[in-house]
C-alpha cells in the first residue's frame, strides 16, 4: 500500500469512488435528494480544480488505485479532511486506517502549526464510529454544502499535537 500525490489523470477515478459510494452506502441514512447533490457536486475536472486549495493522495495497492483521500488547512492551527473514499469491492483491507494516519503525519510533517484536524461527515451512522476508533472525538455539527444546498453534518476532531 502506499500513497502519492493527485495527478489528472486520476480525475475521472475520484469521481468515480467518490459517486459509488454516494449511491451504493450512503443513500439509507441520507436519503435521495443528498445523494443526487453529492453525486452531482463535483465532476472530473473539479478535482483538477480543488489541487489549487487542498492536497489530494491516490491510495494504491498492488499496482492499482484503491481510493482517494484530500486534506485541506483552514486555519493556521487547523486541517480538515474533506474527502476519503476507496473502492467499495476492496473494504475491509486496512485502508481507512493507513488513510488517516497517513494524513496525520503528512500534516505534522508539512503544517508545522497545525494541532488540530477536522472531519465534517453527512453519514455519521456509517463511519462515525471508525473516526472514534481513531481517536476523533465527537464536537457538534457541521454542515456540507453541494450547490448552496446545506446538508446536516457531524463534526469530529483530534489533537494531532
Amino acid at each position: 500500500m502506499i500513497f502519492r500525490e493527485f495527478n489528472n489523470n486520476d480525475a475521472a477515478f475520484c469521481f468515480r469512488m467518490r459517486s459509488s459510494a454516494f449511491i451504493e452506502k450512503f443513500y439509507d441514512e441520507i436519503g435521495a435528494e443528498a445523494v443526487s447533490l453529492g453525486v452531482n457536486a463535483y465532476l472530473p475536472d473539479d478535482y483538477i480544480k480543488m489541487t489549487s486549495y487542498l492536497k489530494i493522495f491516490i491510495l494504491e495497492d498492488d499496482g492499482e488505485r484503491a481510493g482517494f483521500l484530500t486534506v485541506k488547512k483552514i486555519e493556521d492551527d487547523a486541517a480538515e479532511i474533506p474527502f476519503i473514499y476507496f473502492d467499495l469491492n476492496k473494504l475491509g483491507r486496512g485502508y481507512g486506517v493507513a488513510s488517516i494516519k497517513y494524513i496525520e503525519e503528512w500534516v505534522k510533517a508539512n503544517w508545522s502549526s497545525v494541532n488540530t484536524i477536522i472531519i465534517d461527515t453527512i453519514i455519521p451512522k456509517y463511519n462515525g464510529g471508525f473516526y472514534e476508533k481513531m481517536g476523533y472525538m465527537k464536537t457538534g455539527k457541521g454542515v456540507c454544502t453541494f450547490f448552496n444546498k446545506d446538508v446536516p453534518a457531524t463534526r469530529f476532531e483530534k489533537r494531532i499535537k
